[in-house]
């Protein structure tokens, strides 16, 4: 049953493409471009049921029950009833997103550009999807000005920085006066992260009990020094407090750098938050060129969680790891063929928690592997493995895909899978297969169309439990354009 929210928000939804696209049509040489993306995913799921039965006809002792098939199951025992969950009903959601981006441009070097996302959703589970009830979202919308050297922008902007992805509602001047340096200063009000909305709203006071009750002010600058030939360095500090200025929601500061010498390659990043004065992150690489045809990296990091300072989560002393590890690439230049192994360790710093005699793992491994081979001009191949062994479960992966592409329009694909969990506090082994397929169709030049879908069949000892965990999934996206890209002009 489609729901009258879910009705009105493709209305919305389809009458704004249609504005969009009647005001683009006409305006193509006037320097308008939009573009949309429709994109339907489909996902089915059991749910869980309860079950109370006397505690008596199920065979046993204490919490693990043996049912009349044979399974058992683990039981919360009173003095005559057990209860235990198995499998419930099929339900399904069908969450439906649609982008909205348009960009104009007039002579003087002034811009402006939008980025509006539209939520729906059909189906037994809505809430199953985040944001679900989140119908409309402003992502970006700016206007800006460039001259020479100089950039000026306001309105609502996504950032990239060091420090992350985020976007704020605020300024930004970005001048290069040299082609080595560039200057970033900017200010306004910051958004929750992943929300695009100001941490005062519903989407986060809903599931925070201690939700900021004033919006954030933001400031921050970043330096950025750079040569072509052997590298850069950025630089980056960022601030948000409160708007009654009384208390600060993160005091932060970033670097990023390069490096490259003949077959060399550094490269390095580094985040402090300076209100708890920790290192959030340290991380460096190494690549080196072995000949024509073979490159080798070694990398090390230490990383500790970062939490802005209003949430109550570092409260519970959360604890960071060290890791490092390495790979090596083979791919020839005359040969259509890429092959690459990589392997990692991470150990935990100490979390105080766990038995003398049943200490709790504090370290980890992963091993990868991954090939790509090209048969024919229509036809290539790709497989792959990696393997986990960390705190709390286990997990090894395959994968293999052939994909086909006849000519420069289609585009299909097979893919099969297989992953396996050991759970170290659930003590059951499970393998999920999956298999499935896709294809992107080209209509034209600014439209394409791409449908997929897969299926997951969750095998256990039956004996282990009464839970299905099988599910389907699939999707279609449809991406399209209008206007005239102002980067395609005619040559002289």
């Amino acid at each position: 049953m489609i729901s009258r929210r879910s009705i009105d928000s493709i209305v919305r939804s389809l009458a704004l493409s249609a504005v969009l696209a009647v005001f683009a049509a006409p305006a193509q040489s006037q320097g308008v471009r939009v573009f949309g993306e429709t994109l339907v995913r489909y996902i089915d799921v059991r749910g869980l049921r309860q079950v109370v039965v006397d505690a008596a006809d199920l065979p046993g002792e204490g919490t693990i029950r043996q049912l009349p098939d044979g399974r058992w199951v683990q039981c919360v025992v009173t003095d005559s009833t057990c209860t235990y969950f198995e499998t419930g009903d099929l339900q399904s959601t069908a969450p439906i997103t649609q982008d909205l981006r348009a960009s104009t441009w007039a002579r003087g070097g002034i811009q402006a550009y939008g980025h509006v996302r539209l939520r729906s959703g059909l189906g037994s589970l809505d809430e199953l999807w985040p944001q679900s009830d989140d119908t409309v979202d402003v992502i970006s919308l700016y206007a800006q000005w460039r001259y020479r050297w100089l950039r000026t922008r306001g309105g609502r902007q996504f950032h990239r920085s060091t420090l992350g992805y985020f976007n704020f509602d605020g300024g930004l001047v970005d001048a290069a006066p040299w082609p080595w340096l560039r200057i970033t200063a900017m200010g306004g009000w910051s958004l929750a992260r992943g929300l695009n909305e100001p941490r005062t709203s519903d989407a986060l006071s809903s599931v925070e009990r201690f939700a900021p009750d004033q919006r954030a002010a933001v400031f921050g600058g970043q330096l950025t020094v750079q040569d072509r030939n052997r590298g850069s360095f950025r630089i980056e500090y960022l601030r948000e407090i409160r708007t009654d200025r009384l208390a600060l929601y993160s005091d932060r500061v970033g670097a990023a750098g390069n490096l490259r010498w003949r077959r060399f390659s550094l490269n390095g990043r580094a985040q402090r938050d300076i209100a708890t004065d920790v290192w959030n992150e340290l991380r460096g690489r190494l690549v080196t060129h072995l000949g024509s045809d073979w490159s080798a990296e070694v990398s090390a990091r230490t990383s500790q969680p970062f939490f802005e300072l209003w949430t109550i989560w570092n409260a519970f002393s959360p604890v960071g790891f060290d890791e490092y590890g390495g790979s090596i690439h083979y791919s020839p230049a005359l040969q259509p063929v890429r092959i690459s192994i990589d392997a990692t360790r991470r150990s935990y710093d100490e979390t105080n928690v766990g038995l003398t005699f049943a200490p709790i793992r504090n370290d980890g491994w992963h091993v990868g592997s991954n090939a790509w081979w090209r048969l024919s001009e229509r036809w290539t191949v790709q497989a792959g493995y990696a393997a986990d062994i960390g705190f709390g479960e286990a997990r090894s992966e395959g994968n293999g895909r052939v994909a086909w592409s006849p000519n420069e329009k289609i585009d299909a694909g097979l893919t099969v899978q297989a992953f396996d969990y050991v759970r170290e506090f659930r003590i059951a082994g499970s393998t999920v297969w999956g298999i499935g397929g896709d294809a992107s169709w080209r209509v034209g030049t600014d439209t394409r169309l791409t449908l997929g879908y897969i299926s997951y069949r969750h095998e256990e000892d039956p004996r282990l439990g009464a839970i299905d965990w099988n599910q389907s999934r699939a999707f279609a996206r449809m991406q399209w354009a209008l206007g005239k890209d102002p980067g395609v002009g005619r040559a002289p």
